[in-house]
């Protein structure tokens, strides 16, 4: 039988001088790739969310507006909600598509200032009608007192001792006082 050597063997690779050279891990190399892979998706999501955010704040800025135009005027109110909803449909849409956007909200903007300048203008208006119309209700209470002293001087006529000459005076005074009269009432116009 043959008795193994006990004298180390030149040729094994135990000795710390004949070490092999390390391999590079290919995990280390793929963790890598993922890192990488994971920075580009986070900046990916994170300028999604910023168009996100700013369609979202577009939003509700035209719903602000909406609301404000709501009480100034239908037309104004139906160009903001066509602009909201179509500013909602396009919420996942690209920069190309926020341009269109921003230029319909304009023109919501646009059409809101007009509906507030018309409702100015029917408030002016409206407002006229009222001082002709309190011109005019002026005018016809004087016109009944005026008929009231007239009637009242012509009742005189009827009764016994009528003086004619003293009619005649208080007929005009109260002409010269209804004609003063309607002339006041005429000014506050």
């Amino acid at each position: 039988m043959a008795v193994p050597d006990s004298t180390p063997d030149s040729t094994s690779d135990n000795t710390p001088d004949s070490t092999p050279p390390k391999r590079r891990n290919a995990w280390k190399w793929v963790s890598a790739a993922l890192v990488l892979v994971a920075a580009g998706l986070l900046v990916w999501a994170l300028t999604t969310q910023s168009d996100l955010d700013q369609a979202q704040n577009d939003v509700a800025q035209l719903e602000s507006q909406a609301a404000a135009a709501k009480d100034t005027g239908g037309d104004a109110v139906a160009a903001a909600q066509d602009a909201y909803a179509d500013i909602t449909q396009q919420l996942g849409s690209t920069n190309d598509d926020l341009a269109e956007v921003e230029q319909k909200l304009e023109q919501a903007e646009q059409d809101a200032a007009k509906a507030q300048d018309q409702t100015e203008q029917a408030q002016a208006d409206a407002d006229a009608a009222q001082a002709r119309a309190d011109a005019a209700d002026a005018k016809a209470g004087v016109a009944a007192d005026c008929a009231k002293a007239y009637a009242s001087a012509l009742g005189a006529l009827t009764g016994d001792g009528a003086d004619l000459d003293a009619l005649k005076g208080q007929l005009q005074q109260i002409t010269s006082d209804c004609k003063a009269a309607l002339t006041d009432a005429g000014a506050g116009s």
